[in-house]
């Protein structure tokens, strides 16, 4: 939360992705939800919500936006337990290595 609030932290830390919390589901979400809804759903004990990872780095050529990737998450609220939700036939193709990539680093630390 506090590299979203002070984005300046993350150039200053070294760090590779910086991480956001998406307000409304967007574009280059995976096709779970329509576009502009609520970015955080909760429903019953497990919460949906979307992450957005952008690569940190020297400023892109040709006014060009760096690599950004959106993971949708489900959080369950009584297990404390993370994972990717998983839609794999309403994924784009290109979101579905990197999803399956987050997928993999949350399963190791669960």
């Amino acid at each position: 939360m506090r590299f979203d609030i002070i984005p300046d932290l993350v150039a200053r830390n070294s760090l590779k992705w910086s991480c956001r919390l998406c307000l409304t589901v967007p574009p280059a979400a995976p096709n779970i939800m329509s576009l502009g809804q609520p970015g955080v759903y909760k429903l019953n004990e497990k919460m949906l919500l979307f992450l957005q990872l952008t690569k940190v780095g020297p400023p892109m050529p040709n006014d060009q936006e760096p690599t950004s990737v959106v993971i949708p998450i489900v959080y369950n609220i009584n297990l404390n337990e993370t994972t990717v939700a998983k839609k794999e036939r309403m994924m784009p193709q290109r979101a579905t290595s990197a999803i399956f990539c987050a997928d993999q680093q949350l399963s190791r630390y669960s």
